[in-house]
This record gives C-alpha cells, structure tokens and sequence, in this order.
C-alpha cells in the first residue's frame, strides 16, 4: 500500500535491482486523494532480485509520501491447500499465465460470442456476473489450441492426492481439453486428464491425481474442433480434500505435535472463524501449543492471539509455512529459520548474513573486494556487482598449511522440500587450488552428506555451482569448506548464496513494518540517497499531508519520507529490500500500498 498526500507531492518509483541491471516498474507523481492505494506490478524477471523504494520530495513540507505492506506474489511455489480456488473473480487470471499455443485463453462473463457453444455462466456464482476461462473457436483452424499455466504448487501432503476443477463443453464441433502437468527443474510435460466432444450444456466436475512430490506447473490445454461451435470453458481450480491433510484422522495430541511452539503458520481457504486475524491467507506464529486438548495458539502478524481447536470437531484449516509435518524440535534445539527467509547472501551490506565462522576449523573465510593479496590466484571483482566495489567471501592460503580447512556454517534451517537446492558462485584460480566442499549436517545427529566437491583451478572466471538439498530431510545446517592446497595461489572464492523458491511456502513475508514496534523487516536505507525513509506509527507531524494510521492494522507502522525543513525540493530516499529468490514462473509480481496525499 501507498500513500502521497500534501499539496506538494513529489514523486515515488519502484525499482527492480537484478545484479547491476536497474528497472523501473511503477511511478506515480502528485496525489490527489487522502488514502492509502494500493498497485501490483510483474517483476519480469527469472533471476535473483531486489527492491528499491525512492520517494523525491516535491516543493514544500505537505509532500509527504508513504508505503505498506509490500509483498511478492506467485514467485514462489505455493499450497493450494492454502490458496483459495482459482475462481479467476478478484484479480483476474490469479497467478495463471499464457504459454505456448496458437492463441490465448480469455476470460469472459456471461455468454461467449458465438451461438449454440459455451455457458451462460460461471461455474462459481452460476451466473452473468462470475468468470470463467474459454477458448474462443470462431475464426480458428481446426487443431489450433491454447494453454493456460498455472503458478507453481507445493505437491499434495498425502499419496492420491487430487486437484479438481470445473469445464463446460457445450457445441456440436467441440475439439479437445487436456491437463498436463510439469514438474519442476524438467521440460517433459506429463498428461494427467483427457476428454474430447460435446458434454452436454452443464458445468461438471473432474478430478485429477498429482503424481509428484516436488513442485509443479498445471498446463490447461484447449484444442479447437472443426467449426465455431466447438468453446471449451474451465474454472474454479482446487485442491481436493484427498490433497490436504485430514485432521479427523489424527488425535488431538498428534495435531498440536505438528505445531511446536514458535511454529509458523497460515491460515486456509476453509478457515471457518471470521477476518478478526486478518483472513485467509494471514500469518501468525505458535505461541502455546497444548498438547493434551488439540488446542493451538496462534499470534498473528496484526498482534491478536487466539486459540484454535484441530481435528474432528473443528475443521480449520490451520497449515505449518513449511509444509512439512514432523515431530517437536528437541526442546535444547537452536532456533531454526527457513531457508527462504534467509534470501541471499552476497556479503555486502549484510556481511555474513546470519552464517558463521566455524570454532573447530584450521582457519577462516574473509571478506574482501578487489583482489585477494597474492598474486595469480583468486578474482579482482565480485559476482554481485562485477566490480572491485563489491563483496565476496574468500579464502587467504598464504599463510597457512596443505589441507587445512575453513568452514563457513549456516543458521540451523528448518525441513526443505525433496527439490530444494542450494545455489552459489564460486571462483577457483590458481596452479596450486586445493577444494571446495558443500556440506548438509542433519540436526540432532550430526550426520555430514557431502553434496557439491569441487577441486583443482577452475580458470579466472566466476562460476555457478549448485548442490540438491535432498539428503536433508529433518533439520539441518548447510557448510561450506575450504580446503587449503600446496601454495599461495590457492585462494578459493564463494559469492551470492541462495536457495531455490522450490524449498518452501513462505519464501517472502510481508513487510508490514511492525504492529506494536517498528522493523524495517531486512529493508535497508541505501547511502547514495539525500535523506531516509522513517518508521512511524500515527500521523506525521506535518499538517495536511501524510496518513494519520497505518495500512496493516491501523495501529501499526509504516514507512514514509518526511519532506520538512532541513529537506529540499528534489532530495531523495532510496529504501532497498533484501534479495528475494529467482521467481518460479513469469506470474511472480510485487504488491504494495502507497499514500501521496
């Protein structure tokens, strides 16, 4: 959300930073409305990327300008136990994109164009006023067709699992509908449903089975018949109850065994209790599990606390962010976090990102910028700026022995999913380079996978390496060792660490600021700029310009830039937001509110 209110609005623009590649995907000059508005905007982008936030004041102290809750959506794979059906109703196609075909699925209302073909009406209202999905026959070839992606899904909790939807086939001509599904990190598709010709002038219902176990893309394929009478409609998309996990079969201590305390979760499409924390789709955390009743408490990010009961009884659909159900966390366990929430670590402002240097190694990885000391070996520029100015982590072997290790740790991470994978740059130059290792080290246990090795000169060039996660299956740490070789060109290099989106649900929460105190939530102000964005809780403290409440609760914090004196027309605020993860489909778009008034 946004806001921009004031006589003198300046300007707010939203900018995606991928390495050193600028864009901008929203301006707005001027307002001319006291509230908090709200735009989503494609990130356009299949890489790795940031956020930038710059607000420039306008001509006097009424210009001050205001941003909430920014979020990403469909950039990461979700559950459709957690998501609402795809109703294609608010927001339109809702994560679903246009793929390959000769022509495009287009969402209707009411009747489609042509006589004696397709419905009257949507499936989910079951009338003029709801939408639906259809390929359009007039005009087209017979054998034409039309596919329509779907963002990516988490895979089904249970073996069986099944998603349904609804299609009207309706004409004497109608060609063919086909679903297919595509698993990530592979291109061959797999056929999941198939019917072909006239099905009567009803929406029905067909389920399907989800095969896999790792994430994966829904492909709608609708081929054309031979005449005009031949449109294919489809809608409401969902996951069946098979897909999700029944709580009637669990006990009241086993369901609160799922939910440990401190516990992330999400609320359902189901859930069955009112909006008062913050509807489907909102985050909280476990704050007092009780295992001897099925009752969980939750916090939620607005800051309300209530009780909610599992199971047979009470059907609400409260589901772990990670997906993934497992026993309590031995009580004596570090704090875990996920992988996703994480982001990426490239050593610049963020230093070391929450990894740490290991106390039983030999020696340990620096930062550095452009050029390691010795000479013939390591790179003269990061992977992240591609110039001396920006950052990596290395290993300095002039002054130590043959074999010798450096062992870079990550905070312990919660369960990941089969597909998850760790990504980095690396650069190994030198005639005498020693080795590389990436490590998984399972918690409690302490069992070591060796999942990426790497030895010997690699060239003067960075490189990408990638290693699956899949030998961690409960909680773990990942480590990455260096290992000293015979020499002083034996410097060894790491930049850019992250994680596939593939790994778990909530790769990106929300920045809301705060509820009860302010948090810039990984947001940094940047140094280049004039002036800062602040956090703040009520009004400013200028007259006729600025919200009087925030967006999130309308108790909370939210940023803006204050355009008083000492603050000059045309002074900027850059605020920059952590990396988030490569998108896993082009659907991946940024949602925020914005006040300029």
């Amino acid at each position: 959300w946004y806001h921009m209110y004031g006589a003198s609005i300046g300007t707010l623009t939203v900018y995606t930073v991928a390495g050193t590649t600028q864009k901008s995907v929203f301006t707005q000059t001027a307002g001319s409305q006291n509230l908090w508005k709200n735009r989503d905007v494609y990130v356009g982008l299949s890489t790795s990327f940031q956020l930038m936030f710059e607000a420039v004041r306008g001509a006097s102290f009424t210009g001050d300008i205001a941003v909430d809750q920014i979020s990403v959506r469909h950039c990461c794979a979700e559950s459709p136990c957690v998501m609402r059906q795809t109703d294609f109703e608010i927001g339109g196609l809702q994560g679903y994109y246009d793929g390959t075909g000769d022509f495009n699925w287009a969402r209707n209302q009411g009747g489609t164009s042509s006589v004696g073909t397709g419905p009257t009406g949507d499936a989910t209202y079951g009338n003029s006023s709801g939408h639906y999905m259809y390929i359009e026959a007039t005009g087209k070839s017979s054998g034409d067709y039309a596919e329509l992606y779907s963002y990516t899904y988490l895979p089904p909790r249970r073996t069986g699992g099944k998603m349904t939807f609804s299609y009207h086939m309706s004409g004497g001509t109608i060609g063919n509908l086909s679903v297919y599904g595509l698993a990530m990190g592979t291109t061959s598709r797999q056929l999941l449903w198939s019917l072909a010709g006239n099905q009567g002038t009803v929406w029905k219902t067909a389920s399907f089975v989800i095969p896999y176990k790792i994430p994966y893309q829904l492909i709608f394929r609708g081929t054309v018949g031979t005449s005009f009478t031949g449109d294919i409609s489809i809608d409401d998309i969902k996951a069946d109850n098979s897909y999700c996990v029944d709580w009637s079969t669990y006990t009241a201590t086993q369901i609160t065994s799922f939910y440990p305390l401190g516990t992330r979760v999400v609320r359902g499409r189901d859930w069955s209790w009112g909006y008062q924390d913050g509807g489907p789709g909102a985050f909280g955390n476990v704050t007092n599990p009780l295992s001897s009743s099925g009752w969980v408490q939750v916090r939620w990010t607005n800051n309300h606390q209530n009780s909610y009961r599992m199971g047979a009884s009470s059907k609400y659909d409260l589901y772990r962010v990670a997906e993934i159900q497992s026993t309590p966390p031995v009580t004596t366990a570090p704090p875990t976090i996920s992988v996703c929430a994480l982001g990426q670590t490239n050593f610049e402002k963020s230093g070391l990102n929450s990894w740490t240097q290991s106390k039983t190694d030999s020696f340990d990885w620096r930062i550095d910028s452009a050029g390691t000391p010795s000479i013939a070996t390591g790179p003269s520029v990061d992977h992240t700026l591609g110039t001396a100015a920006g950052h990596y982590l290395y290993i300095e072997t002039s002054s130590t022995t043959s074999g010798n290790t450096a062992v870079l740790t990550s905070p312990l991470f919660s369960a990941v999913y089969a597909a998850c994978q760790v990504r980095f740059w690396y650069h190994m130059y030198g005639t005498t380079i020693g080795t590389l290792r990436v490590n998984t080290l399972t918690y409690p246990g302490q069992v070591t996978n060796t999942i990426f090795t790497k030895s010997g000169n690699q060239g003067n060039r960075w490189i990408q390496g990638t290693a699956p996660l899949i030998p961690a299956t409960g909680q773990f740490y990942v480590q990455f060792v260096g290992v000293a070789g015979t020499s002083f060109t034996g410097d060894i290099s790491l930049d850019d660490i992250t994680f596939d989106s593939s790994c778990c649900a909530d790769c990106h929460p929300t920045a809301n600021f705060g509820s009860t105190a302010g948090n810039l939530m990984g947001f940094w102000n940047e140094g280049f700029d004039k002036t800062n964005w602040s956090l703040l809780r009520g009004s400013t403290s200028s007259g006729s310009t600025g919200p009087t409440v925030d967006h999130t609760t309308g108790t909370g914090y939210y940023v803006y830039l204050e355009t008083s004196v000492p603050s000059a027309l045309g002074d900027n605020a850059v605020l920059t937001s952590p990396a988030y993860l490569p998108p896993t489909g082009p659907a991946c778009s940024v949602t925020f509110w914005y006040h300029m008034y």
